[in-house]
């Protein structure tokens, strides 16, 4: 967003050059993240020199060149020119060597000296399209013959120098995307008033029979004004200029004045002609879906049955807050105009320009939330401009439909959470003196807290913290101290949210290459044995055989799409889903139960060049339950079975079961090939997160971790559940992580034996494990094992 310097200095009173005005609005979280120099003449007539020609005789044998003698104030410049009507005594333009001119039309060039004809010239006398001035070319500028050589030719013109800031506007800072905007922040850093808006016009003393009629509720408020006696014409030097700076093209007189209040005070405008305005009517309404509208660009668009529009009584004349129509804007034959300044919903806003592929100034800051409640002093702006610049005059009172005020929001803000967020002590009254610059008005206040009015203009304050952050901004981030140590707080909910555990779950499970499905909770009865279909919940009319019964557990299911699946040859399959089981116990009440079911089959991994495909195990599907368990915070131990696993929480009662699918219910479901499956009671795993939620957070260890390895010589039929149970007996903090990481049955063993290797790291949170710690340790574990597991120790 482009904001003129000069524009800024007729709202308040600024005495800092650019680059300080930058920094103070970058500080206050207005980044300025450029400027640049411009002036109303492009070049700003730099280095021109107004020139006297002492003499000037025409060349022989040329038609039209002229041998000249210009006094240019310090020196007199020999210069040929080529225009008919250069004569002795002429206060001319001059540029002078060195002096970089700037054409209307065409590249700037650099006047140098050089011969023509063998006639040295030392410069160049101007017209005015070749130093930006006009359009005239027919010969040279005279200039007013009282002006003495070597004036700069800058002043005579006037120029005005000014400077662009160029601001990366965010898209909660609807309240800065205009001048005013921008000065309010700069008011609340510097304590200077912001200066009044000149809104004088003759008001309209009687009445009108225009009529506003508002139809949706996207449209709060509509204010307008009908002025008559309108010329319309180009508009005057200093309109055109503020409009040339932001690198917009001045129009006419009316089109640049709304252009320019837009820019001013944030408040889109929009006049029609009022002669093509039918009935006398305005109609703010939706439901034009499927319609063709022709837009002031002249492009036809298929308005959408959710756009909203801007109407007369006999149809569309303008996209509400994005684009006016072709037949009702302002043209040269425009005499009588009715102005429009409403306030429109940001979103219904944004969602109409995006349909329509359009970002228009106005779009711009409707998106971001206009004030609605500056859109009488707006139009009361435009009106005093129009009488001053167009000569027109009111033909009727400002009509204002305004049903249901949006009104200021009130909010608390305690001197302790102000000091205790902030970590620094703002003075009462310099927060007082923010808070009244930015416009918040203080409703109450006493020695605790304050009681505020936040304007509807600062949308994005809803709450204390807004409000500080507002303060903060304004009072200066840097003058902050940074402490020696930083203080934080965990937000930690009193229960784990269960959709958030959902979502995480999948999450967890899709990026471990496993693929979600949602199967029927009706299937067949086959599939489960005479003690399950006792405890079922039966479906009394069920649409086929296939869905006579709620399922009891999971499994069924997703066999009927593990055989899909194979049976069009996808073989290789990773799925989990979440769904329901249903129950009926012994007093015939039904009740319901969350599971999560998992199956793996066919490769694990996918054939490459360097390494065979990995088929699908037992082991490789319990290792992701315990990933999902660890992802999740919860930490699982060995079970009744080697496979059976039971959370660390509630043992017994939250149960996971992972096993192979026996031949004969793959058979049922015709399914060739193991299959692998893991059923989790989700409902009693949340009861157990839920039991558990308050988590203790500590630091990273500092202290090394140690490994230590064992390989021990076990029984053919000892488990490494059997094992860890051992482990676990020995009860120590110090061992972090247990790993087998090889197995050995062969020849080399004694039958019915085999050996694990067993990796352990140990790690202390308070120093640096001895030698003499480690060892002991160790000891302990080997005593256990040999005792407990009838393990004998390789050495």
């Amino acid at each position: 967003m482009k904001i003129s310097l000069n524009w800024l200095r007729q709202h308040i009173e600024l005495t800092e050059p650019a680059e300080t005005v930058a920094e103070l609005l970058t500080a206050c979280g207005l980044e300025v993240e450029g400027f640049e120099e411009i002036a109303s003449v492009k070049g700003g007539l730099k280095g021109l020199l107004v020139g006297e020609v002492l003499s000037c005789e025409p060349i022989p044998d040329t038609d039209h060149l002229s041998r000249t003698r210009v006094n240019v104030g310090n020196e007199v410049l020999p210069i040929v020119c080529g225009a008919k009507n250069v004569a002795a005594g002429q206060k001319v333009v001059v540029a002078p060597p060195g002096c970089t001119i700037y054409p209307i039309k065409g590249e700037p060039f650099t006047i140098g000296k050089r011969k023509l004809k063998g006639e040295l010239s030392e410069g160049m006398i101007c017209a005015e399209d070749e130093i930006g001035l006009g359009t005239d070319h027919a010969g040279i500028l005279i200039l007013d013959p009282t002006l003495k050589p070597g004036t700069l030719v800058s002043e005579v013109f006037k120029v005005e120098q000014d400077e662009i800031l160029e601001i990366g506007l965010t898209a909660n800072r609807g309240d800065a995307a205009s001048h005013r905007g921008v000065a309010r922040d700069l008011s609340a850093i510097t304590d200077r008033p912001l200066k009044n808006i000149e809104t004088n016009y003759s008001a309209f003393s009687g009445t009108t029979d225009w009529k506003i009629e508002i139809q949706d509720e996207a449209c709060p408020r509509y204010t307008g004004l009908l002025m008559e006696g309108i010329r319309i014409q180009e508009s005057p030097e200093w309109l055109k200029n503020r409009l040339r700076s932001l690198g917009l093209n001045p129009i006419n007189n009316i089109v640049d004045i709304t252009n320019f209040v837009l820019h001013d005070l944030g408040q889109p405008i929009h006049a029609f002609d009022a002669d093509q305005v039918k009935g006398k009517k305005i109609v703010v309404k939706k439901g034009f879906g499927g319609k063709e509208f022709i837009t002031l660009d002249g492009e036809k668009r298929i308005l959408h049955a959710e756009d909203l529009m801007i109407c007369d009584a006999e149809g569309p004349m303008a996209i509400a807050g994005v684009f006016g129509g072709k037949n009702s804007g302002v043209s040269a034959e425009t005499t009588r105009i009715f102005i429009e300044s409403a306030y429109f919903n940001p979103t219904s806003i944004r969602k109409t320009a995006k349909r329509h592929g359009l970002n228009t100034d106005a779009s711009f800051r409707y998106e971001r939330g206009a004030d609605p409640n500056i859109t009488i002093l707006a139009l009361f702006r435009v009106a005093a401009l129009v009488e001053e610049i167009a000569g027109g005059k009111a033909a009727s009172p400002a009509i204002d439909i305004y049903p249901k005020p949006i009104l200021p929001i009130e909010l608390k803000l305690e001197r302790n959470y102000l000091d205790q967020l902030l970590g620094v002590h703002i003075p009462t009254k310099e927060v007082e003196r923010i808070l009244r610059r930015l416009e918040v008005e203080i409703l109450h206040k006493n020695d605790t807290e304050w009681t505020l009015s936040i304007p509807p203009f600062k949308s994005e304050v809803t709450r204390p913290a807004d409000v500080v952050e507002e303060l903060i901004r304004i009072y200066g981030l840097d003058k902050i101290p940074v402490p020696e140590k930083v203080m934080t707080s965990f937000s930690q909910r009193q229960y784990p949210d269960l959709q958030a555990s959902r979502k995480k779950m999948a999450e967890v499970l899709v990026n471990r290459g496993f693929y979600e499905i949602t199967t029927n909770s009706m299937t067949a009865s086959r599939y489960y044995s005479e003690e399950m279909k006792q405890k079922a919940v039966w479906v009394k009319n069920p649409l086929s055989s296939d869905m006579e019964i709620m399922r009891p557990a999971m499994l069924p299911s997703l066999l009927q799409v593990v055989a899909h699946n194979k049976n069009r040859k996808n073989g290789d399959l990773k799925l989990f889903e979440l769904g329901k089981v249903y129950f009926k116990n012994a007093e015939g009440s039904y009740f319901e139960e969350e599971r999560l079911a998992l199956v793996a089959t066919g490769n694990w991994t996918r054939e490459s060049w360097h390494v065979a495909a990995r088929q699908a195990d037992l082991h490789l599907l319990k290792q992701e339950v315990e990933v999902l368990l660890e992802r999740m915070g919860m930490s699982c131990r060995p079970g009744k079975w080697s496979f059976d696993l039971f959370t660390a929480y509630e043992s017994g009662k939250a149960w996971i079961q992972i096993a192979a699918v026996s031949p004969a219910l793959l058979k049922k479901a015709d399914i060739q090939g193991p299959l692998y499956y893991a059923e989790l009671n989700w409902s009693r795993l949340v009861e157990s997160m839920q039991a558990t939620a308050r988590k203790q957070s500590k630091a990273v260890p500092k202290f090394p971790a140690v490994r230590r390895d064992l390989s021990l010589v076990l029984d053919s039929a000892t488990t490494m559940a059997e094992l860890n149970k051992v482990i676990q007996a020995t009860n120590n903090d110090l061992i972090r992580q247990v790993n087998v990481f090889d197995v050995y049955e062969g020849d080399k063993m004694e039958q019915g034996k085999k050996a694990y290797s067993i990796s352990f790291l140990l790690q202390d949170d308070e120093k640096t494990l001895s030698d003499k710690e480690i060892d002991s340790l160790m000891n302990k574990l080997i005593a256990n094992f040999e005792k407990q597991a009838k393990a004998i120790i390789r050495k």
